[in-house]
């Protein structure tokens, strides 16, 4: 399950940040999509797939195959999106 690191989103800065459990294979999707959601003010089911962007068992796969300290970025629905191989998500305006 999803922990939200902030409880509510910043929107004067446009972020919000999740912690994901690594180890389940969809913890990181739904963590991806909902920071995005929140961090946007959007309808998680209002946006573009994230699969239209990344792949996301590729995704998946590097995070799980890589050091904790690890920082994987991508563009998702005009956020940032930065995924730490601790288990934080973080999606900011770009």
């Amino acid at each position: 399950m999803n922990d939200v690191v902030e409880t509510e989103p910043d929107a004067e800065w446009g972020t919000c940040t999740l912690r994901f459990d690594p180890d389940e294979p969809d913890a990181l999707v739904t963590a991806v999509v909902e920071a995005t959601a929140r961090a946007s003010g959007t309808d998680p089911l209002a946006m573009a797939p994230l699969t239209d962007t990344i792949d996301p068992e590729a995704l998946g796969q590097l995070v799980r195959t890589t050091s904790a300290d690890s920082v994987i970025t991508f563009d998702y629905y005009g956020h940032e999106v930065t995924v730490r191989g601790d288990g934080l998500v973080t999606a900011a305006e770009a």
